[in-house]
Parts: structure tokens; sequence; C-alpha cells
């Protein structure tokens, strides 16, 4: 057992230890969460009144990889629009 000086505190005892966390160990999401913290589901499809995603794409998006996360986005912005302009049909691209 390390020496009570290796310790930082009785309520938390962890090590003290200097870890040097390179970029390339580090998690960074190229791909930003749409939500801009309106977070209102709409009560006929909930879908976010504020981001558009679904509720299950909402849930889901913590788990969600790259490629995911960038066709919800895109699935986000053909709602957006289509929500504006309702009689225009709106294209995956």
């Amino acid at each position: 057992m390390p020496s009570p000086d290796k310790w930082t505190s009785r309520q938390n005892p962890q090590p003290n230890v200097d870890v040097d966390v390179s970029a390339s160990d580090r998690r960074v999401d190229s791909v930003a969460s749409p939500c801009d913290g309106t977070c209102v589901l709409s009560a006929v499809d909930e879908t976010c009144l504020g981001c558009f995603r679904t509720k299950a794409e909402i849930a889901g998006w913590i788990q969600a990889n790259e490629q995911q996360r960038a066709t919800t986005v895109e699935k986000c912005a053909r709602r957006r629009i289509q929500e504006a302009n309702p009689q225009e049909v709106v294209r995956p691209a």
C-alpha cells in the first residue's frame, strides 16, 4: 500500500498519478450534436421541435459512430426543411 502522502484524500482514496493523455487517446467528435437546448418532443411524431431528431436518435446519440451521427444530422436537416416548407418534397442527397 502506498504511503499516506501518495493519496489525495480520505474521501477520494486515489493515488496521485500524473497521466499524460495524448490527443490520439481522447475521443474527438467530428460530428457535433444538433441539439439546440429546446428539447421538446412533438406529440404527433415524437420528433424534437428544436433539433428535429427522433426520440430514438436522441437516445442512441452517445452510442452512435461518426457515420451514424452524420446520417442523423442529414435527416434532421431534411426534417427542418420539410417543416418550414410542408408542400416541398425533400429527397435524400
